[in-house]
């Protein structure tokens, strides 16, 4: 059976076995820029596909647009060393909904998306396909929100973020409550426990 006393809130072995599910990192992002960059995104947001089987159409709870050809985006993956190789960022913003961004690293990550999640609504447990870790950005003022990790033995451990790396190789679940869940998110090919000792930004 499912152990859920970690809901009520952190436990000691919450913060012993958070290392294994989320690594909190601080970077300087410019949170209104990307606010306002996904309100205006939205737009063009989709039903997220293949990983819940709500409906053939999706999961209208859950909706995501890829990004961008925006150069503030750039500089993010950039700061992470997403790039094969550093290039120049130019000053001006170019947005371009569903592109790709140039000489990024197919063999490090995906392509980055903003994600929506409904008020009052779970997500499905899950592991993410195609990854094992993300950089994940909340941009909404959801403060009750935290995320859910399930261990091998069931036991469930929940975490709340601003900003941090997800092992997304276990099983996770969201349940938001009355604010709408923004996210930028950042999917990550290579292992997490390999990707956090790399990163300058962790805590």
């Amino acid at each position: 059976m499912v152990n859920r006393a970690f809901l009520a809130g952190f436990s000691k072995d919450d913060i012993d076995t958070e290392d294994k599910f989320i690594t909190h990192i601080e970077y300087p992002l410019d949170k209104e820029y990307m606010l306002n960059l996904a309100e205006g995104c939205k737009e063009f947001a989709k039903p997220y596909k293949n990983t819940y089987r709500t409906t053939k159409r999706g999961n209208h709870n859950w909706i995501q647009t890829q990004i961008f050809n925006d150069s503030y985006i750039k500089k993010i993956c950039q700061d992470f060393l997403l790039y094969k190789s550093n290039i120049d960022v130019p000053e001006e913003k170019v947005l371009s909904i569903g592109g790709t961004i140039p000489n990024f690293s197919k063999e490090k990550f995906l392509t980055p998306r903003f994600y929506f999640q409904t008020p009052n609504y779970t997500l499905p447990w899950h592991t993410d396909k195609g990854s094992q870790c993300s950089i994940n950005f909340v941009l909404s003022d959801d403060n009750k929100t935290k995320v859910l990790f399930e261990n091998d033995g069931g036991s469930i451990f929940n975490y709340k973020y601003k900003q941090a790396i997800l092992n997304t190789s276990k099983r996770h679940s969201v349940n938001t409550f009355d604010e709408e869940r923004i996210i930028f998110k950042i999917s990550i090919k290579e292992q997490y426990e390999s990707f956090v000792n790399n990163c300058k930004y962790r805590k």
